[in-house]
């Protein structure tokens, strides 16, 4: 059973983590996160990791563009990336404009 939680990076900086799911190879996180203004080139990594004694274990990573992520229509819907041996990453990324 993992121990899993995911950490978001926007152009190599990292913003943020999730809360970790305890004993679980199908956790499902439904957290919303703040990010820094970007632009369509921004590289989006979602690296998803197994805690354990020794430390982080990365299982799984996921790579985008926010300009893919608008382009394929993907703001708001539920994505699939490809397995990874017996791993695979579901994910909805919606934006929200932040008012000044």
């Amino acid at each position: 059973m993992s121990d899993a939680f995911v950490k978001l990076y926007i152009d190599d900086k990292f913003i943020t983590k999730t809360k970790i799911i305890d004993e679980n190879n199908t956790p499902v996180w439904k957290e919303m996160f703040a990010t820094p203004l970007i632009d369509s080139k921004s590289m989006i990594r979602l690296l998803v990791f197994d805690k354990d004694p020794k430390g982080e274990e990365l299982i799984l990573s996921l790579h985008t563009t926010a300009n893919e992520v608008v382009l394929s229509g993907k703001n708001a819907t539920l994505v699939c990336s490809p397995a990874e041996e017996m791993y695979n990453l579901c994910y909805a990324i919606a934006w929200y404009p932040h008012l000044i």
